[in-house]
């Protein structure tokens, strides 16, 4: 168990170091920074996520599809959380 939560945490930390690289090549650090404060402070994900994306296919130079894989993993946590936050706003009133 330890040994899943230690991969768990290395695969995070790689996800917030791609994702700030991504976003640093297109929009600049300012940019980069302020997602990283979106996703310490208010728990938005989708930036870093869309950053991992751009960081494999054009910082590295991997294929879409490659980039899609390994982006794939933040939107299957961002999609059912928002849906779930979504309806429950929906049903509490």
């Amino acid at each position: 168990m330890g040994a899943l939560f230690i991969l768990v945490m290395i695969a995070g930390l790689a996800q917030l170091y791609l994702g700030y690289i991504g976003i640093e090549d297109w929009l600049g650090s300012a940019w980069a920074l302020g997602a990283l404060g979106l996703a310490f402070f208010a728990r938005i994900m989708l930036p870093l996520t869309i950053g991992t994306y751009l960081a494999i296919t054009n910082v590295y130079g991997f294929e879409w599809w490659i980039g899609a894989i390994v982006a794939a993993p933040g939107l299957l946590l961002i999609v059912p959380a928002l849906v779930t936050d979504t309806l429950s706003k929906v049903f509490s009133k």
